[in-house]
This record gives structure tokens, C-alpha cells and sequence, in this order.
């Protein structure tokens, strides 16, 4: 009994809930290899290359500075890394991307169900969002500021905006359609980290626009078994 208290890490427990099950039947062939998937692979490699980074240099040292037993942190996080899916030169570009992502993601759910542990739930939101936020922002730099001015695109236009009644409402029928289009069928900026979206409003005059996400990739990329609930609410 003394030795299995000895063994026990608590970094271990339902671990089994991070690892990747098999997949659904589901995407196309063009889908997967087409000029959209093949841009979503590049750009989405690329920011994947430095948002991982926050893993190893926020929240593991965090992590193991609120553990008992580094050793415990480390060994827990091995095995987390261990269920990541390995790239294959065969894969599609949309695959390729996929298993990047999802690595991302279950690594940083699992880093943030850990960190819950050792701090109130208002420290601990925060903490993961102020880190998050300041971290992406550094890195991300020109492009975080490209989706932000594509999401905020109306409230810039003053001067459409004080134009005629007629020709504001037939903007906000046909830029949601527009944009609908571009994202479907050209290039989805925002694919890499929320999947397809669909533009439902836009209001020029107020700047609202209103998007829906059909099918979130960050809660299905990694396949865990558990939905990622924390990265998807926090980061």
C-alpha cells in the first residue's frame, strides 16, 4: 500500500480521457487536398510554430513550480506527448494540419486541467487568459491585427456607414454573402483555429457581424475521448 502511495502521480489521473480515438467518415477528397486545405496547412503550420512555444515556456514551469514533485510533471507530460499523432508523408495537407493542431490542443487542455488544481477558478481564468492573450499577441503580431480589423471592418467604414438607408441595407445583404463565399470556396483565414465559419449578420451602421462556427475544429482536432472544454473556453 506504502508503495503505491510512493508510485501515485497525480499528473496521471484520467489520462486516458486525452487519448485520440478513431475517426468519423467524413471529408472530401478535394476537402482534404485542395487549394483551401493546402493554405489552412501552411498558415496554419506556420502559427502553430509559435503558439506551441507557450507549452514548454509558460505553463509547464508554472506547473511544476505549484507541483510537490517535478519529476511527477515531467513524467506526466511525457506520456501526454507520447499520444500525439505523428505527420506522415502521405498525408493530406488537411490530415497534416489536423494532427498538428490536435497535438497543440491536447497538450495545453492538458497543462490547464493540471493548473486548475493549484489555483481558485478566478485566478485560474485569469492567469490562462492574460497568458494566452499576451503570449499570441507577441507572437501572432501583423496577423492578430488583420482578424481583429476583419472582425471590427465595420466600424471603420464611417463614410459608408452615412450613406443612404437603402444603400446600407443592401450592404449588410449582400457582404455577409460575399464573405460567405470567400470563406467557402477561396480561403478561410480563420480555419486553422475555429474551422468553417458561417456569416449569418452584418450590421454596417452598429459593426455587428455575427458568425457561426458549424463544427469547431480545436474540440475535434486532437480526437480525445473528452472534449477539450478549457483551451476552447480560456485560451
Amino acid at each position: 500500500m506504502t508503495q503505491e502511495m510512493e508510485n501515485h502521480n497525480p499528473h496521471l489521473e484520467n489520462i486516458e480521457l486525452f487519448m485520440p480515438v478513431e475517426p468519423k467518415p467524413g471529408h472530401s477528397l478535394y476537402y482534404k487536398w485542395g487549394h483551401k486545405a493546402i493554405l489552412t496547412y501552411l498558415v496554419g503550420k506556420a502559427a502553430m510554430k509559435r503558439c506551441h512555444p507557450i507549452v514548454a515556456h509558460t505553463f509547464l514551469p508554472i506547473l511544476k513550480l505549484c507541483s510537490d514533485n517535478r519529476k511527477d510533471v515531467e513524467d506526466a507530460f511525457s506520456k501526454i506527448q507520447e499520444l500525439n499523432e505523428e505527420t506522415r508523408f502521405f498525408d493530406s495537407p488537411y490530415e497534416k494540419y489536423r494532427k498538428i493542431y490536435g497535438n497543440y490542443v491536447r497538450e495545453v487542455e492538458w497543462c490547464c486541467v493540471q493548473l486548475r488544481k493549484y489555483f481558485t477558478k478566478r485566478a485560474y481564468e485569469d492567469f490562462i487568459i492574460d497568458a494566452t492573450f499576451s503570449y499570441n499577441s507577441d507572437v501572432m503580431g501583423k496577423y492578430t491585427e488583420l482578424l481583429n480589423n476583419l472582425m471590427l471592418m465595420g466600424r471603420t467604414s464611417e463614410g459608408v456607414r452615412k450613406k443612404s438607408g437603402k444603400i446600407v441595407a443592401f450592404i449588410n445583404r449582400i457582404l455577409p454573402k460575399f464573405l460567405d463565399f470567400v470563406f467557402k470556396h477561396v480561403f478561410n483565414p480563420v480555419y486553422w483555429l475555429v474551422g468553417d465559419v458561417e456569416f449569418q449578420k452584418y450590421n454596417l451602421r452598429t459593426g455587428e457581424m455575427v458568425l457561426y462556427v458549424k463544427d469547431c475544429f480545436m474540440l475535434r482536432s486532437s480526437r480525445m475521448k473528452q472534449l477539450p472544454e478549457e483551451i476552447c473556453l480560456l485560451v
